[in-house]
This record gives structure tokens, sequence and C-alpha cells, in this order.
């Protein structure tokens, strides 16, 4: 059993790359559950299932996943890479995106001056996890979620260079739906310098 899911193993064993992915996810999951914030995994398994389903048909269409690349201002690295689920509702409907992070037990709210409230998931343990519960129920946006949940135990280890990153973070654009590109990865250069 993984993440409270059952595994066919043999039916994985007959797939080199699903039982790779099976392997970073296996990893990665026993590597969160030792971290400070406790057993990350376990705390959605309690979830109810139909709560979970409800949630990922709001993600896939008042939702977004994303892949993002940010300058730093200070420190060695230049660029800081993040994973964010976000959850948009105009904010007479507040009331629902409270109850979304209430069931997830993560992220934060706020809202913009378009009186639109977003729920913002970020962190590479958060949205991982977030991503393994809801998974099973999307239907839109399943080549966001399998990306993502192949590249964040690969960020997790810093197992990327940035020109790798930059190439990600291109496929996971051409996944998602932009009603304004004004933040364009054209706007952060990369090179091959590392």
């Amino acid at each position: 059993m993984l993440l409270g899911r059952e595994i066919d193993l043999d039916n994985l064993a007959k797939n080199g790359e699903a039982l790779l992915t099976l392997g970073l996810v296996w990893f990665y999951a026993k590597s969160i559950t030792k971290k400070s914030m406790g057993n990350t995994v376990g705390r959605l398994s309690k979830a109810n299932p139909l709560d979970l389903a409800y949630i990922a048909g709001f993600l896939d269409g008042d939702g977004s996943i994303m892949l993002q690349m940010h300058r730093r201002k200070a420190g060695e690295e230049t660029f800081r890479v993040k994973t964010v689920i976000c959850f948009y509702q105009d904010s007479r409907h507040i009331d629902k995106i409270k109850w979304i992070k209430e069931v997830l037990d993560c992220g934060y709210i706020y809202t913009r001056r378009d009186h639109i409230s977003e729920l913002r998931i970020e962190g590479f343990q958060r949205v991982f996890e977030v991503l393994v519960n809801l998974k099973p129920y999307l239907r839109f946006k399943k080549k966001q979620v399998n990306l993502m949940l192949k590249i964040i135990p690969k960020l997790q280890q810093k197992m990327l260079f940035k020109q790798n990153t930059a190439i990600w973070i291109k496929k996971m654009q051409s996944y998602n739906y932009f009603s304004s590109q004004r933040n364009a990865l054209e706007d952060v250069p990369v090179t091959t310098d590392i």
C-alpha cells in the first residue's frame, strides 16, 4: 500500500517508467513523513473521498496548477522554483474557499482587487500531497498533475539544473490555459551557465 492506495506491483513491473515513478513517489513520500511537519501523507488520507472529489472538480474548473521560476533578491541561487496550486472564486463565495482550505488543512487565502478570492497552496511537500490525493478524481488537469508529481521529487532532491527546469515550466505552460500572459517565462533569462 502506498499513500493509502493499493498498488499492483506486478502490473507496474511491466512498465519500467511506471516503476521508476513509483520508486520516486515512494522515496519522496517516505522522506516527507520524516520532516518536522509530521506525517503529511496521513493527514489527507482521512479526508472524506466525496470532499476530495468535489475539491478535484473545483480545481478542474476554477483552479490552476503552476510551476514557476522567481528571481531571488539575495542568496547564492539567483532563481527559485515554486510549485503552486490555486483555487479561485468570486469573493461573495469565499466560504467555499475557506471550506476547501479547512479540508486540505493547508494554504492561505487572500482577496484580490478584482474581488476574486484565491486559495494558494505552495511548497513541494504540500503540493505533492494534495495532488496525490486529488489525482484519482481529476478529469481535465491530469497532465499537469502527472508532470508535477514527476518533477517535485527531482526539485526536492535538487536533481534539476536551471535550464532543465525552464523546459519543464514551458511544458506546464503548454498544458495550462492563460487568460493573460503577464508572467511569461520570456521574462526570466535562462542560460546554460551553471
